[in-house]
């Protein structure tokens, strides 16, 4: 349980863990609860996952992703504008078209 009145001018919260009754842990402004806790350390146990899984398992497997990709001597300005051509102008304009397609959706439909 909670003591309160050992909080001094924003010091931290002091925490009864001997209580069995204690149900809700609070350090400043966040209060967790024994649900909340877990979800908690779910996500970070997942988030430890995915990143093991980025840092050991990953490197490994980009040598088989790429074992059927045609190599072409290229330049680099060729090369950067052919990316450009393809993946920034798209990768620009298609967002705002997109976000400006939702709004006269949402618009037309009387939601906004």
């Amino acid at each position: 349980m909670l003591r309160d009145d050992v909080m001094q001018d924003g010091a931290i919260n002091i925490i009864d863990y001997a209580s069995p009754t204690a149900k809700t842990w609070r350090i400043g402004t966040l209060v967790y609860t024994r649900r909340t806790l877990l979800l908690l350390f779910a996500w970070l146990l997942a988030g430890d996952f995915c990143f093991t899984v980025m840092e050991q398992i990953i490197p490994c497997l980009v040598p088989l992703a790429v074992k059927g990709v045609t190599y072409r001597p290229i330049g680099a300005g060729p090369l950067l504008a052919r990316n450009l051509a393809i993946y920034g102008l798209g990768g620009l304009i298609a967002p705002f078209a997109g976000i400006k397609l939702i709004d006269l959706a949402v618009t037309g439909l009387g939601l906004a």
